[in-house]
């Protein structure tokens, strides 16, 4: 769920409010930045996938996340405790 923090601004028309979007750790969200997929370098469409624990950073693309990152959570689900 993300948060809106009400901007008040000194704008032409006073009557009009405009709204930031924040995500659930306080990171404005921003629409102007294209992202690029972490394990392929293809343009991410949407927000992206957590592409852990393939990559332990940036998002990666829906054809990756089915490829490669779902095989090795259920890889490490059926690993042997230690």
């Amino acid at each position: 769920m993300e948060d809106k923090k009400l901007v008040l601004e000194e704008i032409d028309n006073p009557f009009t409010l405009e709204f930031e979007s924040y995500n659930a750790y306080g990171e404005k969200l921003t629409e102007a930045k294209e992202e690029v997929c972490c394990i392929c370098g293809e343009p991410l469409e949407g927000y992206g996938n957590n592409p852990e624990p393939y990559k332990h950073e940036g998002r990666c693309c829906d054809a990756c996340n089915l490829k490669f990152v779902i095989p090795a959570r259920l890889a490490e689900l059926n690993k042997p405790e230690e």
